[in-house]
């Protein structure tokens, strides 16, 4: 069966929310001499905008920047813990922050950029 068409001229659509990220208090505890080893351990190269420079990764779900419900869905798909590439860019895009990913196939880039 074909899907439906929409009529969005109809429809109201609400703006996703940008700039809203609080970090986790284990995030914000994170020194960022352990942010930069961790992003070397996983071979994750940040390059600075010039900007605030990057916000440290979020090493859980606990600390992503999602409500408890999508944490809890995550876990309960079998996922032990962001990917690397998830755990640079969910902060990234959390805080309205545009971001290019290198990664390989099946490194959670789709999810990544949510």
């Amino acid at each position: 069966p074909r899907a439906r068409l929409l009529g969005w001229d109809s429809r109201e659509i609400t703006p996703a929310a940008a700039g809203f990220y609080i970090e986790h208090p284990s995030v914000l505890a994170r020194s960022y001499h352990e942010a930069n080893a961790w992003r070397e351990r996983h071979g994750v190269i940040v390059l600075d905008d010039g900007g605030e420079g990057p916000p440290k990764p979020v090493l859980s779900f606990e600390e992503a920047p999602f409500p408890d419900w999508a944490a809890d869905e995550l876990r309960r798909t079998g996922l032990g813990s962001p990917t690397p590439v998830q755990a640079q860019l969910w902060p990234v895009a959390a805080r309205g922050r545009d971001a290019v990913a290198i990664a390989a196939t099946g490194s959670g880039k789709t999810l990544a950029y949510g």
